[in-house]
């Protein structure tokens, strides 16, 4: 377990230890009085030929939160605490290319089908069917496609700072390199796969 502070965990009092959130945190010293960190779960989870560094706590109706450009799931480090209180689990990866994830060097890699692949993958790693999605800046772009390219492990979307878009969403899936055709990327821009 990584001890992961949180100004949202922060109390002059001790939570009770019997609440989900009194479960999750511990006790730290600090000059101000006592303060409280999250004990965050991470691991490497080998999805869509990629590896995502993914903050995992507790249990509960499943919440995904992906990050935006450029920031890592620790971006998310104040709203976990507010999510697990409320009895949700959380998953907060870092998206291919960020922090511990992997890089992938080709430029294709990074495309929005790719992203959505790679949020479907973290589901199956962890057994998981839907989840909620929450993304803000980029992570609410790959977001809202994932819902239009994966309904079924949508149970709600949430974007967060940028507008949507609807006329730019991607309807199409990502064909094989080998047939010459193209693919819809991010913004429903057409390019060469």
């Amino acid at each position: 377990m990584l001890v992961v502070e949180s100004e949202a965990t922060t109390r002059d009092e001790e939570p009770s230890s019997k609440s989900r959130l009194g479960q999750a945190l511990s006790p730290l010293s600090s000059k101000a009085g006592r303060a409280y960190c999250l004990r965050v779960s991470k691991s490497l989870v080998a999805t869509h030929g990629i590896e995502l560094n993914v903050v995992d706590e507790v249990d509960g109706p499943l919440v995904v939160l992906c990050h935006g450009f450029p920031e890592l799931a620790f971006s998310w480090r104040r709203q976990v605490p507010a999510l697990v209180a409320a009895g949700y689990r959380v998953l907060a990866p870092d998206m291919r290319g960020y922090g511990l994830s992997s890089v992938p060097l080709a430029i294709e890699d990074y495309d929005i089908v790719a992203l959505c692949e790679d949020m479907c993958g973290l589901l199956d790693a962890f057994g998981e069917r839907s989840a909620v999605f929450v993304g803000h800046d980029w992570g609410a772009i790959v977001v809202w496609q994932l819902a239009v390219l994966y309904p079924e492990r949508v149970t709600a979307v949430a974007g967060l700072s940028v507008p949507f878009c609807r006329e730019r969403l991607s309807h199409r899936p990502r064909s094989s390199a080998s047939d010459g055709a193209t693919t819809s990327t991010s913004f429903g821009s057409s390019s060469p796969v």
